[in-house]
């Protein structure tokens, strides 16, 4: 039997930190979500997640997204990446682009609201599962 594939979340939004874990875990995930940052970067080295979905903004956290992804590129993370963001424009452009320069596997950004159907089917691409449900 294999291995159920493992999810972490990060966004400072408890809301949405539950849905996206709830449609992870229908799709058979392991899932660990929170909004502090330093307990994601402890969550990436102790559970080795296969898939990550990272707010780009973390202002109560006063960090944001691109140390993150500085940080998952530090310790070699081989995760998907799905960025969830209110921003647009350029600062979601400059997080694609050191993405692909820190050699991250980026699968894409939802912007906040995220729309529930458009985040399902974006999961399901991420993870391996049939569009169809």
């Amino acid at each position: 039997m294999t291995e159920p594939k493992r999810f972490l979340i990060l966004d400072e939004d408890p809301q949405l930190c539950l849905v996206v874990a709830d449609l992870c875990e229908s799709m058979g995930c392991e899932v660990v979500y929170t909004g502090e940052p330093d307990i994601f970067r402890d969550y990436c080295l102790r559970f080795s997640p296969d898939g990550v979905a990272l707010d780009l903004e973390l202002p109560a956290a006063g960090t944001d997204g691109l140390e993150l992804l500085r940080f998952l590129a530090e310790i070699g993370s081989p995760a998907e990446i799905l960025l969830l963001t209110a921003v647009s424009g350029d600062a979601v452009a400059s997080a694609e682009r050191l993405a692909r320069t820190l050699e991250l596997r980026m699968h894409g950004v939802l912007n906040k609201p995220v729309d529930r159907s458009a985040l399902e089917q974006m999961l399901r691409v991420m993870l391996g599962e049939p569009l169809d449900g």
